[in-house]
């Protein structure tokens, strides 16, 4: 069997006013029994719409396409995550309300449905300690170089100041970085 762990978190940016900015940040990990096989993380910059359960979401969706990167659709997958709304609305017992992350269900949803044996798990926080260390990760990478940091936040408040953004890209994110590592051989 093969496990996925995936984790995300949230670091708003920007004027008090604008609540929903910020830095989506995610973590995965896919393990056999044995080894670890690939790891990943990365962050987007939102101006609108950013939430820790689309941080959750993004590091679930990029580590589903790095197991069919890794050519294990045919494998028993065994998904985990501490973020129980995501894994309840991914195995149908909870409707996704919020209309800031639908797009991102449905591209989990997508990516999901490539693996014919496919499992699901909450796990408390402390059993997903590798993913949630590779969110932070993220979010200390991105911010590592003060003036793309800096650039970062301006933009973010930039954007979200634009009359009609809301309306016309509801789910925009910019990468700020991305990272990956296949240990498979």
């Amino acid at each position: 069997m093969i496990t996925l762990r995936f984790d995300g978190s949230y670091f708003r940016i920007g004027a008090k006013g604008m609540m929903h900015s910020g830095l989506i940040c995610y973590g995965w990990v896919i393990e056999n029994a044995k080894n670890e096989l690939a790891r990943g993380f990365g962050a987007l910059a939102h101006p609108l719409h950013a939430s820790a359960s689309l941080a959750e979401y993004r590091g679930l969706t990029e580590g589903l396409l790095a197991l069919k990167k890794l050519g294990l659709e045919n494998e028993q997958i065994h998904v985990a995550g501490d973020a129980e709304p995501v894994i309840l609305q991914m195995i149908g017992e909870s409707k996704v309300k919020e209309t800031s992350i639908q797009k991102a269900f449905q591209e989990a949803s997508t990516a999901a449905a490539s693996f014919e044996k496919i499992s699901w798990e909450w796990i408390p926080r402390d059993l997903n300690q590798k993913a949630d260390a590779l969110s932070r990760l993220a979010f200390e990478s991105a911010r590592k170089d003060k003036e793309s940091f800096r650039k970062i936040s301006n933009n973010l408040f930039s954007c979200g100041k634009k009359k009609g953004l809301r309306h016309a890209y509801p789910n925009l994110g910019m990468p700020v970085l991305r990272e990956s590592l296949s240990l498979r051989a």
